[in-house]
């Protein structure tokens, strides 16, 4: 037993001696020239095309362009209009300064946005766009008013002043956002 393992372990040093042994003073180095089998171009691949939350989509098909992780098209002023999950479904709170609310119940859920969003690490998904449902339908919002029916979806904000790749930075909304070219 002990003289058939050492003839197996003398087979496999002397065959990795024998792979790794030199050339007998040959020159050494590649044993093959270097050749490049494609030739030099630029890649001109199209972007891959966002889906998920920021998919761009058609106002007019009422989320049926969307995934099923952000089934609404949604969108602001002068926005193009994109796919988004609902993220605070029948909400109440308070009206507050600036035309906010204060005290959202259920809380806005950046878990959701964060599932539906497949760009990358750039940009950062957040509940934060109050959809224009919500009852009594104020505008401005009264500040210490009770609000019912609020209901939000999901926006990517930029980080560092800058978004992923298929989307373009925005700032006419007073904070940096990301919305698809």
């Amino acid at each position: 037993m002990q003289m058939s393992r050492l003839f197996v372990m003398s087979v496999i040093v002397g065959s990795a001696l024998a792979a790794c042994g030199d050339d007998g003073g040959k020159g050494g180095g590649i044993d093959a020239p270097k050749q490049i089998d494609a030739p030099s171009q630029p890649i001109d691949a199209p972007a891959a095309a966002i889906t998920g939350l920021g998919q761009k989509c058609v106002q007019s098909m009422m989320g049926a362009d969307c995934p099923a992780d952000a089934p609404l098209c949604v969108g602001f002023a002068g926005t193009p209009t994109y796919c988004s999950p609902r993220c605070v479904t029948n909400g109440t709170a308070t009206g507050a300064a600036m035309n906010q609310f204060m005290g959202i119940t259920p809380a806005p859920s950046n878990a959701l946005c964060s599932a539906a969003y497949r760009a990358g690490a750039m940009g950062m998904p957040v509940c934060a766009a109050v959809l224009n449902n919500y009852m009594p339908a104020d505008n401005p919002v009264v500040v210490g008013k009770a609000y019912t029916n609020i209901n939000m979806t999901c926006a990517v904000l930029c980080v560092s002043n800058a978004c992923p790749p298929g989307f373009a930075v925005n700032n006419s909304l007073g904070v940096c956002a990301c919305f698809p070219q």
